[in-house]
């Protein structure tokens, strides 16, 4: 074993402390971390796999590493929030790039930087499909955020419903999003 693969275990474990950057904008108390987060793309990507025809296995590991540079990066925000903190959409690629590749020993672990690499490619139908679980991740805890009454009155949640909608890319994706969106919009109308 190298001993460079300590170093670069324990900086990636600063994912499991990581707070989602686009919960706390919206004033959701106790947001979940990168991890908890990543968690939830692996177990949709374990769920669906099958009905997308995508290799599970692959889907799950690329599920794992995808937000593996917010381990040195943080949980960059978007373009939406680029005003407040000087950012661009190209800017968090480009930083997230350079993280990925300064985070594994040189030479080791080369799957996590392939399985990265084309995640953020998306040119094959496993990465959309793990995007579009990504997405759904992301619907499903303003969801539970919602039911749990956890987000600021103030601040609307359907940010990220609208966000996700025009990017999906699957079947799966599109149901799942539809269900989901469904439920969002009639919790606490009833």
């Amino acid at each position: 074993m190298d001993p460079d693969d300590i170093d670069f275990l324990l900086e990636s474990y600063n994912v499991k402390d990581e707070v989602r950057t686009g919960w706390l904008f919206k004033g959701v108390k106790d947001p979940e971390s990168v991890a908890s987060h990543v968690w939830g793309v692996k177990f949709l990507c374990l769920l669906y796999a099958d009905e997308e025809d995508v290799d599970e296995g692959k889907a799950v590991k690329m599920a794992v590493v995808q937000d593996l540079p917010e381990a040195k990066t943080g949980d960059l925000v978007s373009e939406k929030h680029a005003d407040r903190y000087e950012r661009t959409d190209e800017k968090k690629e480009e930083l997230e790039r350079e993280a990925i590749h300064e985070l594994p020993p040189e030479n080791r672990f080369e799957e996590v930087m392939e399985l990265w690499e084309e995640y953020q490619e998306r040119e094959t139908k496993t990465s959309r499909f793990v995007k579009d679980m990504d997405m759904i991740d992301m619907c499903l805890q303003a969801l539970k955020y919602k039911k749990e009454d956890r987000s600021d009155g103030q601040k609307d949640l359907d940010e990220f419903f609208s966000y996700t909608e025009p990017r999906l890319n699957t079947e799966t994706g599109r149901e799942l999003f539809s269900e989901v969106r469904k439920r969002f919009s009639h919790e606490g109308s009833g």
